[in-house]
């Protein structure tokens, strides 16, 4: 199991910053080792505060009798999924914007960097000053 997470006790997330906090991920000798360790990890997984997350849509999905069978495609979440009307859960469009932003910052993610998270930058920033940090990110 791993957890890149880029937040930490008492940190703050401003409505600017990347809404993913945290990245789960798990492997076994196989598909069914794989998804018992993710269940067993969904399961141990903690956030505190006031921080709305998708780790029920996660747990939701890891119990799906057509996901454990491997019989999915694009259309899953739209076909199968249909939380409580309570609003705990994100729907639809919400939930693809959640998945393409995490699939964004993964490409953008240089994994070697061990400088930390850095808040984003104000807007009032200059476009030599972002040029320069974002030729340093690069690297």
């Amino acid at each position: 199991m791993r957890n890149d997470a880029g937040v930490y006790a008492g940190a703050e997330v401003p409505v600017f910053y990347d809404p993913m906090i945290s990245k789960l991920a798990v492997w076994g000798a196989d598909r069914d080792e794989a998804i018992d360790r993710m269940r067993r990890a969904l399961g141990e997984f903690v956030i505190s505060g006031e921080l709305r997350t998708n780790l029920d849509f996660h747990r939701w999905i890891m119990t799906h009798p057509k996901f454990l069978k491997g019989d999915f495609d694009t259309n899953f979440i739209n076909h199968e999924y249909h939380p409580n009307e309570n609003g705990a859960a994100p729907r639809g469009a919400e939930l693809a914007a959640i998945f393409l932003a995490a699939i964004a910052a993964q490409k953008n993610t240089n994994h070697g960097n061990d400088a930390g998270v850095q808040p984003a930058s104000p807007p009032s920033t200059s476009a030599w000053r972002m040029l320069g940090r974002l030729d340093m990110l690069r690297r």
